[in-house]
């Protein structure tokens, strides 16, 4: 199975990068493929609601966004990874959920079956 990981930590170095990694290990040790995508560097434009999508078109934005799109369009499975940055995702993260509205609201891509695991770390102030 194809995975795509996200990680939505502008911190490369960070504990959302070190978690994720450990369940990438786990996912390779099982025997399937996995890509990581670093968000924080990538130029991943925000959804623009302009409903293209819905008449069975591609996003209008042609941005790094795009890969990720199509290859879950494709049928690749997700691991999302996030830090809580005042009590949510980071933007970065939630820039490219966004950007999923082009596969849910497109008649002609199919986001169902998809696989989707979301995990955090805190500690206490």
């Amino acid at each position: 199975m194809k995975i795509l990981a996200l990680n939505g930590s502008p911190r490369k170095k960070g504990n959302t990068n070190r978690i994720l990694d450990e369940m990438i290990k786990g996912c390779e040790m099982n025997g399937h493929e996995v890509e990581k995508y670093f968000l924080d560097k990538m130029d991943i434009s925000p959804c623009s609601g302009c409903e293209i999508c819905s008449k069975g078109k591609d996003c209008r934005f042609n941005d790094d966004g795009t890969e990720i799109i199509d290859k879950l369009a494709e049928g690749a499975s997700l691991i999302v990874a996030s830090p809580i940055y005042f009590g949510q995702m980071t933007a970065q993260l939630k820039t490219i959920i966004d950007r999923f509205y082009s596969i849910f609201n497109n008649p002609d891509k199919k986001f169902s079956g998809k696989v989707g695991v979301i995990f955090t770390h805190a500690s206490r102030r």
